[in-house]
Order: C-alpha cells, then sequence, then structure tokens
C-alpha cells in the first residue's frame, strides 16, 4: 500500500477565503453540541449561574475556551491558540492549499490537544493510521476511533488531549480514492480539524509525513511498506502498530460438514473481490477432498452471485488497473477448475478456484489479495502444520474440523494473527479480540480496549508522604551489617519459604499488631489511673 495520490477538493469558497466552519451539532446525532459563540470585548459581568444540566463531554471541552494553562504541561487548556508554539512540521510539498485537510491543520495537530507544548516538549499521544486497500473506511474508523479515547491525566486532575486524549492525523490510502475523499469531506464537518486531520497524498506526502515526530504510529498495509514505516519511526523511537496481511491459509479436515464450510470458505474469499487482508488465501486439505470442495465452492457462488456473476450487484470489482494485471499474471500456468473469466475494461475477476497447486508457483509466493482460491493437496494434519509453518507467519488461521482435539492441535502447532476454528474472518468482527498480526504479518495489536491499551501510556505513579522518616533509615548511609540483616528480613530472604514464608511473617506482624495495642492500652490506662488518683487526692484537700 501507498498512499493518496489525488488532491482532494478543497474548502476554499470565493476568492480563495475558506467558509466558516459548520457547526459541530450540524449532523446527525450531534445535536447541542455548538461551539461556543466568541465573546466580545465588553465590561467584566458577573460569572453565570452553574447550568442546570451538565453538558455533554465533548460540549464541555469546546466551552472552555478561557486562558488558563495546564500546571503540568503548560498548555492552553481552551482551544489550540493560533499563536501557540509552532511544532516544528514542514508544511511544504505534502498537503497543498485546496485540500479539505490542510497542512496547517496537520501541523496544529501536532501539539498537544489544547494547543501548545509544555515546557518539556511533553504533548498529547497522537494515532497515525495509514488506511489499508482492503476496507478502508472501517481500518481507519476503528483505530482513529478508538485510540482518539485514549487519554493522559496531569496532577490535579486535569486531562490533556483533544477530548482529553488522542490528536490524530489520518492518512488514507490513495488506492481507495473515494473513501479518502469522503473521510476528508466528513470529518471536518463534525470534528476539530485542529485535533482531527485527515492529509491526503502519494508517496511524496506519506514520506515528508512520516519524517515527523509522532508518539504512535499505526499502519496498515503490505509488508514492504511497513517496514519503511518502522524505519521511519526508529529515528525517533516512536512505538508502531503494523498488520500487514500475508498468505492466511485454511485446512479443511474430512471429518466436517463440507457445505457448510465451503459456503463460508466462499463468502470470507470472495467477499470485496477477494480484496480483504484475512480473506483465507489457499485451502489445504486431502487430495480426496479436493474435487468435492471445488463442487460445493461453486455452487456457493451460484446461491451468493447467481448464474451471472458478472451482472451480480453483489460482486465488487478489482481496484484498479494495476492490481487488476498483477491477480492476472497469479494465473499464468495454473490448472482452473471453475472461473478465470476477466474483463479488463471493467476490471472484473470472476471468482476463480485452482486446483493441484504447485507450492512454488508464483500464486502461493505472494499474498493473492483477489477472488483466486488455490487448493494445495496435503496428505494430513501433520503435514498441513508442516507446509504452514515452513512460510511466514500469516495474519489468519481457518481450520474446518468437527474434531475440537485436531483444531487445538492445530493451533498449538502453528503461529498466526489470529485463528477462527470453523468459519472464516469472524475473529476480526469481535472487538473484545485483540486484532494484529505477528512476524512478517504484523506486530501490536487493536480493536475494542486493546485500541485504548495500544494508544496509551501507562505512567506510573507513586505519591508519598514525609512523614514517617524513622522508617527509611535503612536505605539511607551509612550502611551496617545491621541494617543488611533488616532489609533481608523485609525482602523474605529469611523466610522466603513460598507461601509458608507469607504465613510467618503475617503472624508476626499480627502478633506486633496486638502487642503495640496491648502496650499503648496499658499506657493510657496507667494514665487514666494516675489522673484519677490526682483528682481524688485533690478532692480529698
Amino acid at each position: 500500500m501507498t498512499s493518496p495520490r489525488d488532491s482532494v477538493p478543497g474548502r476554499s469558497g470565493a476568492g480563495g477565503q475558506a467558509p466558516p466552519p459548520e457547526p459541530l451539532g450540524a449532523g446527525p446525532g450531534l445535536r447541542g453540541l455548538n461551539r461556543a459563540p466568541q465573546a466580545q470585548a465588553q465590561p467584566r459581568s458577573p460569572p453565570a449561574p452553574a447550568p442546570t444540566r451538565r453538558p455533554p463531554r465533548l460540549a464541555r471541552r469546546r466551552l472552555g475556551a478561557g486562558p488558563a494553562q495546564c500546571p503540568a504541561c503548560g498548555g492552553h487548556v481552551g482551544r489550540a491558540d493560533q499563536s501557540a508554539r509552532d511544532s516544528g512540521l514542514s508544511t511544504a510539498g505534502w498537503a497543498s492549499a485546496g485540500q479539505l485537510a490542510s497542512a496547517e491543520s496537520a501541523r496544529r495537530a501536532l501539539r498537544t490537544g489544547h494547543g501548545a507544548r509544555g515546557p518539556a516538549g511533553s504533548r498529547g499521544f497522537r494515532l497515525r493510521p495509514l488506511s489499508p486497500l482492503d476496507v478502508p473506511a472501517a481500518a481507519a474508523r476503528g483505530p482513529a476511533r478508538d485510540g482518539a479515547g485514549a487519554r493522559k491525566r496531569h496532577p490535579g486532575g486535569h486531562r490533556c488531549g483533544p477530548e482529553q486524549g488522542n490528536a490524530v492525523i489520518i492518512k488514507p490510502s490513495e488506492v481507495s480514492e473515494n473513501t479518502a475523499k469522503l473521510l476528508a469531506k466528513l470529518l471536518p464537518q463534525y470534528l476539530d480539524q485542529d485535533l482531527y486531520a485527515v492529509v491526503n497524498g502519494g508517496v511524496e506526502e506519506t514520506t515528508e509525513l512520516l519524517k515527523q515526530r509522532f508518539d504512535h504510529i499505526l499502519y496498515t498495509g503490505n509488508t514492504t511498506v511497513g517496514k519503511i514505516v518502522m524505519q521511519a519511526a526508529a529515528k525517533h523511537l516512536t512505538p508502531v502498530t503494523l498488520e500487514l496481511g500475508g498468505k492466511s491459509p485454511c485446512f479443511v479436515d474430512r471429518d466436517c460438514d463440507l457445505d457448510v464450510a465451503c459456503r463460508r470458505i466462499a463468502w470470507g474469499k470472495f467477499m470485496n473481490c477477494g480484496q480483504t487482508c484475512i480473506a483465507p488465501d489457499y485451502v489445504l486439505c486431502e487430495p480426496s477432498l479436493q474435487d468435492q470442495i471445488v463442487r460445493k465452492v461453486q455452487e456457493a457462488v451460484k446461491e451468493f452471485y447467481g448464474e451471472n456473476v458478472k451482472e451480480s450487484p453483489d460482486y465488487e470489482r478489482i481496484v484498479n488497473l494495476r492490481h487488476f494485471k498483477r491477480i492476472q499474471s497469479l494465473l499464468e500456468g495454473q490448472k482452473i477448475a471453475f472461473g478465470g473469466e476477466m474483463d479488463e475494461a471493467t476490471r472484473y475477476i470472476a471468482p476463480t478456484v485452482l486446483t493441484d497447486v504447485d507450492p512454488d508457483t508464483k500464486v502461493m509466493q505472494e499474498e493473492i489479495f483477489g477472488p483466486i482460491l488455490p487448493i494445495v493437496p496435503v496428505k494430513n494434519a501433520d503435514e498441513a502444520i508442516q507446509f504452514i509453518n515452513e512460510r511466514e507467519k500469516p495474519l489468519a488461521f481457518y481450520v474446518f474440523s468437527h474434531n475440537s482435539k485436531l483444531i487445538k492441535r492445530m493451533i498449538d502447532g502453528t503461529s498466526s494473527g489470529g485463528v477462527t476454528g470453523n468459519d472464516v474472518i469472524m475473529h476480526f468482527m469481535l472487538s473484545s479480540l485483540p486484532f494484529g498480526g505477528v512476524g512478517s504479518s504484523g506486530m501490536g495489536a487493536y480493536h475494542g480496549k486493546h485500541s485504548f491499551d495500544t494508544f496509551s501510556h501507562q505512567r506510573p505513579c507513586l505519591l508519598k508522604t514525609l512523614k514517617r522518616e524513622g522508617a527509611n533509615q535503612l536505605r539511607y548511609p551509612p550502611n551496617s551489617q545491621s541494617k543488611v540483616d533488616w532489609a533481608k528480613f523485609f525482602l523474605l530472604k529469611r523466610f522466603n519459604k513460598g507461601k509458608l514464608g507469607l504465613l510467618l511473617l503475617t503472624l508476626l506482624g499480627i502478633l506486633a499488631a496486638v502487642l503495640i495495642k496491648a502496650l499503648w492500652t496499658l499506657a493510657w490506662s496507667s494514665r487514666v489511673l494516675n489522673l484519677t488518683a490526682t483528682v481524688q487526692s485533690r478532692a480529698g484537700l
């Protein structure tokens, strides 16, 4: 994957003047969140009474437009100021004035969410997903949404960052031109461009963007570009999350319902014309099952798309001519069981199944990313495991069998980003499961809470009292053997007997507490008795 090369219609109106931003509450479901109007210079008036109803969180952030500063980072708590300290991002060469996501917006988004860097250069966390070709809208929206919610707090409760969270720069793929344009058009209508910027452009723009200093980068695409992204991130030691794809195998056991298995495989493989990163890339099965799988996959294709697949409104096309040519070349010298029809003018490639595929051919050397399903015969599950392990680790792995022990054995014997048993793609749909690759298929994971954790910095904080200094004498010099012995005691070196040692230490603590309580009670009783005797003696006088 590279990055969008086509320019996007700008926001500039007549005479090159940008129109005023659309109110935040103009979109559906966002009523009541309009930007507060700027107050004009006038004598100070008494503060308005507190509202009876607490405004939504986003509205609270927008309504706070005062010049107050964060005591920890020095940044403005209100809206980003035009005069805030420049982040150092060069705007030349990667965003034109006509783009909806302007370079100025991206530059401001590289500051903290509240507009300025702190004295130590602290910044709000930033997520920049580079969207993939496959299902680009979902891939761009999910990480950006989940990552933007991750927050950081400063002492005193002030939360720094957009919506007290992460600023986001989204770089869609230029291959998915329509999706990139739609994102650039819609996001500024509902989100602050200073904090949520969409940058469109090609390789040159992406290269310039990668020179900037981010707090986190998420990239979805192919392995080659993933290495480039990681190399650029290494310059600033920026952590990255890479979702890179690969050849996701699918093993079909003879002990399974072939009708159901082939229907699900056909659905996952030919969805979006095969252009999804976790589509089943090839099928492993025993030679005796090959013809049955071909027949049942063909029946499923007719069920989904009808007799004339080309006329079906549910069957997509290859995204561009370059990918069409690439997929076309994969069929050279292959045995086509069914399908194979193509139309270059419309970039149509029919659902195609290949049989008796040689593992050394081109179609088995790269991710297909198209509607071609090779079938590779193997003797048994053990040979399938060996076949998978001899290749790069895939992003997904699918097993179809009634034998749960076999499924577990294949999961334990292989390594992949994710696994689904008796189905395909569905592990991606569950936000409760982490999604990501391993090895050449990527690193890191996101989705749901896992996205929040990925785009958050776990900052340990310990607040102690300045009292009870006597307890700290053991760590202060000068050192002595007595101090060492006490240190060993408290570190359970002498009583390090597992649970028994902890039990003895607990009993010792309880005994010490009881003894201290008894001494305190005795001292208090003695004091009371002395006071009573004194009072009585005075009364006698």
